[in-house]
């Protein structure tokens, strides 16, 4: 029976390090080719900043609303649970999550840098017929974000 159990976690093991090395999703490449471009400091002030947003994970399946004001703080809360085929997942469980709370963020060049006062991640948001995409700069160029404008 130990055998067996020990087993069955190398095979799942072994699966998820697969899936991993398979790296299905998107990624910067795959989303300049389909002809998204990037957003300037200024698309992204006039696009996202004073608005109420809906931030999806596209990997885990969960959602979050936020908002980002002018002066400079975030407010964001989960308003969909992960997947649970998140739990064993090897690539979801290696990210960082996303920054929560209120934060600091500020617009540097082309991109929205946040910081909790512990971490700061810096993301790029790339834009096509008004569908958005983000990439955090600690995700190594794969895209998990879709945001969009609640209305």
């Amino acid at each position: 029976m130990k055998k067996r159990m020990i087993g069955f976690s190398l095979l799942l093991f072994t699966l998820q390090a697969l899936a991993v090395e398979q790296k299905a999703g998107l990624n910067i490449e795959d989303i300049i080719k389909d002809g998204y471009q990037q957003m300037t400091g200024d698309e992204i002030r006039s696009h996202l900043f004073g608005k109420k947003l809906i931030i999806k994970d596209l990997h885990a399946k969960s959602e979050y609303e936020g908002f980002l004001s002018n002066s400079g703080t975030s407010k964001v809360k989960q308003t969909r649970e992960v997947s649970p085929s998140m739990l064993t997942n090897i690539e979801y469980q290696s990210r960082a999550p996303l920054l929560s709370g209120t934060d600091k963020l500020r617009i540097k060049g082309n991109k929205i840098v946040a910081s909790d006062g512990i971490r700061t991640f810096s993301s790029r948001i790339y834009i096509k017929d008004g569908n958005m995409l983000g990439v955090r700069d600690i995700d190594n160029g794969r895209v998990y974000l879709q945001i969009s404008i609640k209305d």
